[in-house]
């Protein structure tokens, strides 16, 4: 640490060449030290060695501006820092850093960071929509958005867009409903699932529009494939129906 006022006094020559060395070790070490120095001249370096900061004199030679702040707690490498190299994000984006809060621990995240420049690049080009994901080489990737109406899907072990299923609408497909009964004193009981054999389709009629003189009808055909009963039947005594769901 080292500072110097830089004027040279009229003295003899030893103590001439003891200030000059003063004046040049002040120069080098940029009138480094905890305290300002109190001859000052516009565009004079000083580093504050408490703060580890880099000022600057002002043009008018009437402030200290931060030129530059170090943290020596970082651990990232050369090497690592090097992955800017050949980067290809803006001035705009690398502002959005500005007034960012992030702490020395969570900056040194990047420390032991094995993204490529071509990996940071996909942050760059991003489009509206776009997701990152890993691809099958465990690189960092971009999918573009889907088209209108298509849901995001994985096979279990990459993802993709796909149209979205539709909702079936065949008589007895699967993953359809109906009313189904058993011709048979027996049981449909909630969860249960039952083979189609021994379902048969079923409906309720009336003699008339307005009484209550209403009978369940189990007179229709056996449905095919397995069936999920939706609902619960469970008087053994009676011939039950009840909603079902196809489910293979």
């Amino acid at each position: 640490m080292s500072q110097h006022d830089f004027e040279i006094a009229n003295q003899s020559f030893p103590a001439t060449r003891a200030d000059l060395n003063l004046a040049l070790l002040a120069a080098v070490s940029n009138s480094s030290g905890a305290d300002a120095p109190t001859t000052t001249y516009a565009n004079q370096f000083w580093y504050e060695t408490d703060t580890n900061t880099l000022y600057i004199r002002s043009e008018a030679n009437d402030a200290w501006v931060v030129a530059l702040k170090l943290d020596t707690a970082l651990t990232s490498t050369n090497t690592e820092l090097n992955k800017l190299t050949g980067a290809t994000v803006s001035t705009a984006e690398l502002n959005k850093l500005t007034g960012a809060t992030a702490s020395t621990a969570e900056l040194n995240k990047l420390a032991g960071a094995t993204l490529t420049t071509a990996e940071l690049n996909q942050l760059a080009t991003i489009t509206r929509g776009s997701l990152l994901y890993g691809n099958a080489s465990g690189a960092t990737a971009r999918l573009t958005k889907g088209a209108a109406s298509t849901v995001l899907t994985s096979d279990g072990t990459d993802i993709s867009w796909a149209a979205t299923a539709g909702i079936p609408t065949a008589f007895g497909a699967v993953n359809t409903y109906a009313w189904c009964g058993r011709a048979a004193n027996s049981t449909l009981l909630e969860g249960a699932s039952v083979a189609g054999s021994l379902l048969k389709y079923a409906g309720s009629e009336s003699t008339s529009a307005y009484n209550d003189n209403t009978a369940m009808q189990i007179s229709g055909t056996s449905p095919s494939g397995t069936w999920k009963v939706m609902g619960n039947a469970s008087h053994t005594g009676r011939y039950p129906a009840t909603l079902v769901l196809r489910i293979s």
